[in-house]
């Protein structure tokens, strides 16, 4: 990351990337019987299958979703629902696509009052929360390890090549940390509706740089939050804490004791993070996450086709999709299921339907 070290760091985009909530509510006997008549039928069939709840249509998988029985899709969330009195009768992980669309106070609010009308009164907590920062301007390079400080003991180094893409801190704790390239793990994954989330600030070419936290149940508690509306209102307090006294980095000197070191003034702008997360609007995440996923789909899919239309002898385009009609039509007869059939599974994953 050898981005010009000065004073220009500017922040693009900062506030909440991820909201994991758990709840206890009801599930009746019912809806328990529909669960599973829907996950039977996806084991059979190996694909998800649509069923309505409340007011919003989910999409049931054969296997669970961490320890929750029962594994729901939606294409605001994924949804983990269960029996078992052990366990919180539903878990929402909501997409960051829906997250930055509509922003965090929305997410929260759908949430209540989607899982009201399915599970009637819901105790809400939140389980995970990531918070985050992306600044253009600002980069480390291997040696600002060293005058890092953090209350962590585990730390991580990702490279590729000579070029460090990230930093990590914790493992398997209350709290991680990571500094990593979001341009990079943009440009992998396919998010391409990013640049809309940093606005007009953002300067194409130059990487951006996320600092962020992931604060588990343990460390909510710790602060006296478990209420989703507590912890939101209480996240820039969160903030002051992470970036204060759990991690920072210092300027080097003579100064043996890092802590003693006066703090970056790189990472006094981190401090002062806004965390505001402005919503982008529903429209331009579509876009960016369509134009993203085609971007990595597309190359894949001509790859697979055209070498398995080699292994059927087609030369031609034309000879190629007779070659994948005919492939296609015969996986419908050996899986039951239509072409049609998993074309309206993935509109809907898409909300496209």
């Amino acid at each position: 990351m050898d981005i010009e070290r000065n004073n220009s760091l500017k922040e693009l985009a900062s506030g909440v990337d991820a909201l994991y909530l758990t709840g206890r509510g009801v599930l009746t006997s019912a809806l328990v019987e529909d669960l599973e008549r829907a996950r039977t039928l996806a084991s059979v069939n190996r694909d998800p299958v649509p069923l309505t709840l409340g007011n919003e249509q989910f999409l049931v998988g054969w296997g669970p979703l961490n320890k929750h029985r029962f594994r729901l899709e939606h294409r605001h969330a994924m949804v983990g629902m269960t029996y078992s009195d052990n366990l919180p009768t539903v878990f929402v992980q909501p997409h960051a696509e829906f997250i930055h669309a509509v922003g965090i106070e929305a997410v929260v609010k759908w949430c209540r009052e989607t899982f009201a009308a399915i599970l009637g009164h819901i105790d809400w907590q939140v389980s995970r929360m990531d918070l985050f920062v992306d600044v253009q301007g600002w980069s480390l390079v291997a040696e600002d390890r060293r005058d890092f400080v953090s209350r962590a003991k585990a730390r991580r180094t990702w490279e590729d090549d000579e070029d460090l893409t990230g930093l990590g801190w914790g493992a398997g704790n209350a709290i991680l940390a990571r500094i990593y390239d979001k341009t990079l793990e943009s440009l992998q994954k396919g998010t391409d509706w990013w640049p809309s989330v940093w606005g007009d600030a953002y300067k194409p070419g130059d990487r951006v740089v996320r600092v962020e936290f992931q604060l588990r149940r343990d460390a909510l508690r710790d602060f006296g939050l478990s209420d989703p509306d507590d912890v939101l209102r209480n996240r820039r307090t969160l903030w002051k804490y992470l970036t204060g006294e759990w991690l920072s980095l210092r300027e080097p000197s003579g100064d043996s004791n890092r802590s003693r070191r006066p703090v970056s003034d790189d990472w006094r702008r981190i401090q002062d993070a806004q965390l505001a997360g402005a919503p982008i609007g529903d429209e331009l995440v579509r876009i960016g996450s369509r134009e993203g996923s085609l971007r990595i789909l597309l190359p894949a899919l001509i790859g697979y086709a055209t070498a398995a239309g080699a292994h059927f002898d087609a030369r031609t385009i034309e000879e190629l999709l007779v070659v994948l009609k005919s492939v296609m039509t015969k996986d419908e007869h050996v899986r039951g299921v239509s072409i049609e059939h998993r074309l309206a599974i993935q509109r809907r994953r898409l909300g496209l339907a």
